[in-house]
């Protein structure tokens, strides 16, 4: 008498190779059935302490893909978020400084009262040739 196990084989062994060994079948679906038959056959061939063992072990890979991919996802929402808050700071102070920019473009000389920092910056507007075409600076 066969056990139910046994029985679940052959059933299923016995199905694939009707549908590999039918003339009517598609050529894609008896490759389907081949590697299926193959597969089962790896399968079933093991005692069943190594094929629960190989299920847990298939089952825990999943979910460590999973907790992987959510890792990704939140690091990638953060990577966003703080990218965001940066351009978002980059704006304010470009902002800020854009008045002054256009100011010290437009004199052609400094007061002698003037900082050094000032005269570093009105002699960088002036020289470098890609600052005054800039719309957003001396616009």
């Amino acid at each position: 008498m066969e056990t139910a196990e046994e029985e679940v084989r052959g059933h299923t062994r016995t199905r694939v190779m009707q549908v590999y060994l039918d003339d009517g079948t598609a050529g894609g679906v008896r490759g389907m059935a081949e590697m299926t038959l193959i597969k089962l056959g790896e399968i079933v061939d093991k005692p069943q302490h190594k094929r629960v063992k190989m299920m847990q072990r298939a089952i825990e890979e999943q979910r460590a893909a999973r907790e992987a991919q959510q890792r990704e996802k939140e690091a990638t929402a953060a990577e966003a978020l703080e990218r965001q808050r940066q351009n978002t700071m980059s704006a304010a102070a470009h902002e800020q400084c854009v008045p002054l920019w256009r100011t010290l473009h437009a004199m052609p000389t400094l007061p002698p009262t003037a900082s050094e920092a000032a005269r570093e910056l009105h002699r960088r507007l002036r020289t470098r040739g890609e600052l005054p075409s800039r719309p957003c600076i001396c616009a």
